[in-house]
Order: C-alpha cells, then sequence, then structure tokens
C-alpha cells in the first residue's frame, strides 16, 4: 500500500505502509474506542470526565460518587469487545501527578 505523504521530514511523495505501521494503527484506534466507551459510560452515571491522556480518564467526583465505581464503568466493555483482557487501576487526588 502507497500514500502520499511527508518523508524523512525534508519532501513529500510517494511512502509505502509498513505492516507494523498498519497492526500499530488498529490497535492504537481499538484502544481509543474501547477507552471513549467507557468514558460514554461513566458520563452517563454522572462523573465529569474532563480530560482523557492517553491511557488515563480523569475526572471530578462528587462525595456520592466513588473511586472504585468508576474504574468498573470505564472498564465495562462493549459487545463488539467482549473477551478482549482489559484492567484498570486508578485513586483519588487532590491535583493531577502520572505514576
Amino acid at each position: 500500500v502507497e500514500y502520499y505523504g511527508n518523508i524523512k521530514g525534508a519532501m513529500w511523495g510517494a511512502c509505502r505502509l509498513w505492516p507494523g505501521a498498519m497492526a500499530n494503527t488498529a490497535t492504537q484506534g481499538t484502544a481509543n474506542d474501547v477507552m471513549f466507551a467507557g468514558a460514554h459510560n461513566c458520563e452517563r452515571e454522572g462523573y465529569h470526565i474532563f480530560s482523557v491522556i492517553h491511557d488515563q480518564a480523569l475526572s471530578y467526583k462528587r462525595p456520592d460518587q466513588t473511586g472504585e465505581r468508576f474504574i468498573e464503568l470505564l472498564t465495562q466493555m462493549p459487545d463488539w469487545a467482549a473477551g478482549l483482557p482489559l484492567a484498570a487501576d486508578g485513586g483519588e487526588a487532590a491535583f493531577y501527578s502520572k505514576d
């Protein structure tokens, strides 16, 4: 497969699409779809997600909401992804920090 794109940052021309690049794009696209399906689950239940950073969803939490429920909702798989292995970890913080 060839497409017209940037060659080594200097010029434009015909580029070959390598199988590894196709697999990477498909994997990242699927991960994005799963993440945003979980984010929609959270928002439907009243969690206010204010940012998604690569593999993290950040949300404000009301006093009646729990981090455990947020993780449970975030990891509910859409029907089309049944059987896909998925796990999440989380916690509460007064400010953002990357582990």
